[in-house]
């Protein structure tokens, strides 16, 4: 996966046909009750794929809620329950 993605930023042209087109889906999880923010495995996976490829805000869907899913797995905190349909975030 880090090849190709690499390769979306190998060149000018690369990257701007490729803005916003990055989509984060974690397959293996859905039985897990657990926001995929509290799951210890995604979140290091994520860590280590942003060290090794720090452009993904630029590349990220921003049409969909991988932007708010990439943060959430990089800070540290937790999700926590706001108003109906709202959430906030804890610190840790």
């Amino acid at each position: 996966m880090l090849t190709a993605l690499k390769s979306l930023s190998s060149d000018r042209s690369s990257a701007m046909s490729a803005e916003g087109t990055v989509t984060l889906v974690f397959h293996g999880y859905d039985d897990d009750p657990r926001e995929l923010e509290a799951i210890p495995e995604v979140r290091e996976w994520f860590a280590n794929l942003f060290k090794a490829w720090p452009y993904w805000p630029f590349f990220a869907s921003r049409i969909d809620q991988t932007v708010p899913l990439g943060l959430a797995l990089l800070l540290s905190g937790a999700t926590v329950a706001g108003e109906p349909g709202m959430a906030g975030w804890n610190r840790y």
